[in-house]
């Protein structure tokens, strides 16, 4: 990695992230999310998770390379009863249109460390289960 890339919140390369998530382990998630357009929201769902990013399905088709606003409600790893409310800037990598809607992968560009920790500890448990 040379010394002028720049890095998301997980430490991951951009070069490396903006080739999407097939190199990646990845776990199934069905969290509720929401996309902040101009002046309201539009209603998401994440449905995988990797180190680098998320993919989503929704009823927009992104522009590959927008820059998005995205609050997921994550639940707590150690009690799935409680939830917490992640604000994330996420950057398009693409989109396609599949029979559930189109599924739209994102990486991480910035994030609370409090809500990197929580999103790697679930990684972590989703490689376990």
């Amino acid at each position: 990695m040379s010394s002028t890339d720049r890095k998301n919140a997980f430490g991951i390369s951009l070069t490396d992230a903006s080739k999407g998530s097939a190199q990646f382990p990845r776990i199934h998630v069905k969290w509720h999310a929401a996309v902040q357009m101009l002046e309201t929201f539009a209603n998401v769902k994440v449905v995988e998770a990797y180190s680098a990013g998320l993919w989503l399905v929704g009823d927009i088709a992104y522009v590959t390379g927008s820059a998005l606003s995205l609050q997921i409600s994550v639940p707590d790893p150690s009690n799935r009863s409680q939830y917490h409310l992640v604000s994330c800037q996420v950057a398009v990598v693409g989109s396609v249109l599949t029979r559930h809607g189109f599924r739209t992968d994102v990486t991480i560009k910035s994030m609370m460390f409090s809500h990197q920790e929580m999103l790697n500890t679930w990684l972590k448990v989703g490689a376990e289960a």
